[in-house]
């Protein structure tokens, strides 16, 4: 679409004409990461004297250090994450949406994030704010997946996240949310089996209080 021609739309042609770009660059963002990450795995940053691909990337492409880091970050991790990728690759996930939802992704709970990432809506962050509830002790183990660590020091901290609900941190929360309920309902479901009692509700961290 040609720049001069954008006065002449309608609103709702101008409506359409972002969102079908936007896919355009989820797309596109898919592309560069699996770059990115083939020339992160084959090292062609050391090959230029660079000490990671974070810092190759911030004097190559511009881009801020931290920034830079995440970018790296994100298409190591989406390597192992098949699914989350395709969905990236025909443009139906963001950038913003990948980078949360990848920094408590595994392959096991893949597809059921990648359902978050989807559809999560508010209502939806809600029932997961109170489904960690029944997690009880499960908190701390929860939030140890949810750290990333990278080579070049970058650290995320799941409570440090919750408390905004909003765009990449609301589908963060859901996508910790969503693991928590999965700790639960398998401590349940080994509690059963044995017999034992099962972790009171209500011990999680204030992070997941709805005050």
């Amino acid at each position: 679409m040609k720049a001069e021609l954008t006065p002449t739309l309608s609103l709702d042609e101008l409506a359409a004409a972002i969102t079908e770009l936007a896919g355009h660059l989820n797309a596109a963002n898919h592309r560069w990461l699996t770059v990115i990450g083939e020339f992160d795995r084959r090292r062609g940053w050391a090959a230029a004297c660079f000490p990671s691909c974070a810092h190759w990337l911030n004097y190559k492409c511009s881009l801020a250090l931290g920034a830079a880091r995440e970018w790296v970050r994100v298409a190591r991790a989406l390597e192992g994450l098949p699914r989350i990728g395709a969905a990236m690759a025909c443009g139906q996930l963001s950038y913003s949406k990948v980078r949360a939802v990848t920094r408590v992704a595994t392959a096991a709970t893949e597809e059921s994030l990648l359902m978050v990432a989807l559809h999560g809506t508010a209502h939806h962050n809600v029932h997961a704010r109170r489904s960690s509830r029944r997690c009880g002790a499960c908190t701390t183990g929860a939030t140890a997946r949810a750290a990333s660590s990278s080579e070049e020091g970058l650290e995320i901290d799941a409570t440090t996240c919750l408390p905004q609900w909003g765009g990449e941190r609301m589908v963060y929360g859901l996508a910790v949310g969503c693991l928590m309920w999965q700790e639960a309902a398998a401590r349940d479901a080994a509690a059963r089996d044995t017999g034992s009692t099962r972790i009171p509700a209500g011990t999680c961290d204030d992070s997941f209080s709805d005050d």
